[in-house]
């Protein structure tokens, strides 16, 4: 299994600068997974990451001990778009988007 790796700082998502993005292949099933480190903004949170094809939502996933896999509906296409929303009570938290580049 290969992670990616992110860190939250309140709304904004990056890339970890500790984790390699090259090489990453399109068309991968159930290998990629994606880590977070959370700001405390986001204690207590409900974490869902939110993927993308431009503007158009094409799934949501939980995001579960800062984890969650990238679904198999989305490896095909050229990049990844997520963004993630997180909901505590009447709190709710959400990112920018990012993309992740896949080759092949």
């Amino acid at each position: 299994m290969r992670i990616l790796r992110f860190l939250v700082h309140g709304q904004k998502l990056e890339k970890s600068s500790y984790c390699n993005f090259d090489g990453i292949q399109r068309g991968t099933k159930g290998y990629l997974l994606m880590q977070f480190a959370f700001s405390k903004d986001w204690s207590g949170c409900v974490i869902a990451a939110t993927f993308w094809d431009y503007d158009k939502e094409i799934c949501a996933v939980p995001v579960m001990f800062g984890k969650c896999k990238i679904p198999d509906e989305v490896t095909d296409k050229r990049r990844i778009k997520v963004s993630l929303t997180g909901k505590s009570g009447q709190y709710k938290i959400t990112t920018n988007k990012i993309t992740i580049s896949q080759e092949g």
